[in-house]
């Protein structure tokens, strides 16, 4: 009886050991699995991240080192790193934060090819290939700002690319990002580097018409009609740039293709003139009444009219012409002499003061003299005559 009782005794302490077995295999298994125990790493005395355990930041900066080794040459320097346990578990950091914050907080320097605008670092590359990727984005940037498809002679002062050491918080984590921090580093110190070149811009400018005026045989002198309205053409202009800090220096057109020519307005301007067929064309030359008519006087020839005014009134062209003597002659004091076409003239006798010159193309009714009493007069008024192939004619035929 009582060794059956041993045996029974035996048999429950064996199968609580396996119940303490199992509770503490499963407490350890609840620990590693829910436990919220984290480690913050401390790069240099740095907090750079969150992570699970050691082991996950070990591979991390094995990573990150072998990047570093590929990409530089000569690293030096030496990193302390601590793992603080957290007894609450935090929230795990990235591995691109923490990339982020050890290339902040690292010690280690490294050799590379710098970027420098007048001595001032902007930035460390890989090698001169990365540089020259540079300057061909620089130069894509500028061919998005100003609209251009090429980009000629295009040269960067101030800008040197030299060995240098530098600490890995002023290298970029990769190859592309050193790419863009440099280039907009370049973009906003234009002004000091100095980027220059040309290009070919393309414009689309208007071709403006003229007003052409031609003579009509068919029409009398002032009349005008429109043959053909005028209408605008197209061009495309080829013009060379040159370009500095973004701003255009200079430019110079090289070439124009025309898309659409314009067409000029045509009037026709009358020719004929109309003293010929006897119409009466000649506009009065001066305010005042007809003192003395055409004809025989006292004596003698009168060979145009007087019309009588006071001195210094204005005398005005009876009619469109060139001007073809402006000067004193005798008797007739100052005097202007206009011809008109087809054997036809004017004069102007007795001024006082002549407004135009030999040579002076003048309009209907344009100011050409004022009114006096030089050479052989009695007083202040306008000796008027028209000429006719040199012949003296009655000027009243031909005024209106």
């Amino acid at each position: 009886m009582q060794e059956k009782t041993v045996k029974v005794l035996s048999k429950k302490s064996k199968n609580y050991f396996i119940i303490c077995l199992l509770t503490v295999s499963l407490c350890l298994l609840y620990y590693n699995i829910f436990s919220d125990k984290s480690y913050e790493v401390l790069l240099n005395g740095n907090s750079i991240g969150t992570v699970q355990d050691r082991e996950s930041y070990i591979k991390l900066e094995k990573e990150i080192n072998e990047c570093i080794n590929r990409r530089f040459k000569n690293k030096e320097g030496k990193d302390q790193v601590i793992f603080k346990s957290n007894k609450k578990r935090k929230e795990l950091s990235s591995e691109e934060s923490i990339i982020k914050n050890f290339f902040k907080h690292s010690n280690i320097t490294v050799e590379t090819l710098g970027v420098f605008c007048k001595n001032e670092y902007l930035g460390a590359l890989d090698n001169e290939k990365e540089y020259n990727s540079v300057l061909n984005k620089v130069r894509d940037k500028y061919k998005e700002i100003l609209k251009v498809k090429d980009i000629n002679d295009f040269k960067i002062d101030n800008l040197q690319l030299k060995k240098c050491r530098a600490p890995l918080s002023r290298v970029c984590i990769d190859e592309k990002s050193s790419r863009e921090k440099i280039t907009g580093e370049i973009l906003n110190k234009h002004k000091s580097i100095n980027v220059q070149f040309t290009s070919v811009i393309e414009e689309k400018k208007d071709i403006q018409p003229s007003t052409v005026m031609k003579s009509s045989s068919e029409m009398l002198k002032g009349e005008r009609k429109v043959q053909q309205q005028q209408e605008k053409g197209l061009k495309n202009v080829f013009s060379k740039i040159t370009v500095k800090n973004e701003k255009i220096i200079s430019k110079k057109t090289v070439s124009e293709k025309i898309i659409k020519n314009s067409k000029d307005k045509i009037i026709l301007v009358g020719s004929k003139n109309p003293a010929v067929l006897g119409i009466t064309c000649f506009s009065k030359p001066s305010r005042g009444s007809i003192s003395s008519d055409f004809g025989r006087r006292w004596g003698r020839m009168h060979n145009g009219i007087d019309i009588a005014s006071c001195s210094g009134s204005p005398i005005y062209a009876a009619y469109e012409g060139n001007v073809t003597f402006s000067g004193w002659q005798d008797g007739y004091g100052k005097l202007i002499i206009i011809q008109h076409g087809d054997g036809l003239e004017t004069r102007y006798g007795h001024c006082s003061e002549l407004l135009v010159k030999e040579g002076d193309i003048v309009k209907e009714n344009s100011l050409i003299a004022r009114v006096g009493s030089t050479g052989r007069s009695t007083g202040p008024h306008l000796h008027f005559e028209v000429r006719k192939n040199g012949t003296p004619v009655n000027p009243i035929e031909y005024l209106k």
